[in-house]
């Protein structure tokens, strides 16, 4: 909508046209803005497929006769992800932590503050973050790492909260 005082009748099919160019611009960005947010989603979807085929491939042909996580890690930590692998015994009534990596410090500031090495360390069920793990039998992913901590090593005062984990994990 345009309007003032020097506007006149006759400024109208000028004006229609710039109407049209300036529509047909603002279009054409947004087309842009959203091809442009598909590009990342499909670059990053590309990275993850990499780096688990890369993950799968030298985990197929490690020589070792036991898993190296190591290699997990490793791959995952190039593309900004942090994982742990943890197995259940018989009874599924505890959990002990086979492999532990994360892109930053994290681990470490954890495991200076509970005074023990995270890696095969057992947890009993009262302090897992739920049963979807026994449950559905698959894979878990967590939003919030730092309430799974927390939960966890319940022995870590919450006072400790800053020590432990950068700032993006402490947003909520």
């Amino acid at each position: 909508t345009l309007w003032g005082s020097q506007l006149e009748a006759s400024d109208g099919p000028h004006f229609q046209i710039f109407g049209s160019q300036i529509g047909w611009a603002v279009e054409r960005a947004m087309l842009k803005e959203g091809e442009a947010r598909h590009l990342a989603h499909l670059s990053r979807t590309t990275s993850l497929i990499t780096t688990l085929a890369t993950i799968s491939s030298k985990l197929e042909t490690a020589p070792e006769s036991r898993l190296n996580l190591g290699i997990l890690g490793d791959e995952l930590r190039k593309i900004g992800l942090s994982c742990a692998v943890v197995t259940l015994d018989q009874d599924k009534e505890v959990a002990t932590i086979r492999h532990i990596s994360s892109a930053d410090e994290s681990i470490s500031r954890i495991e200076g503050l509970a005074g023990f090495h995270l890696v095969d360390c057992k947890i009993p069920k009262r302090f897992w973050p739920g049963d979807r793990v026994t449950r559905e039998g698959e894979p878990v992913w967590y939003d919030n790492p730092f309430e799974v901590f927390r939960g966890l090593f319940p022995r870590i005062p919450w006072h400790h909260r800053p020590a432990l984990l950068p700032a993006a994990f402490l947003q909520r």
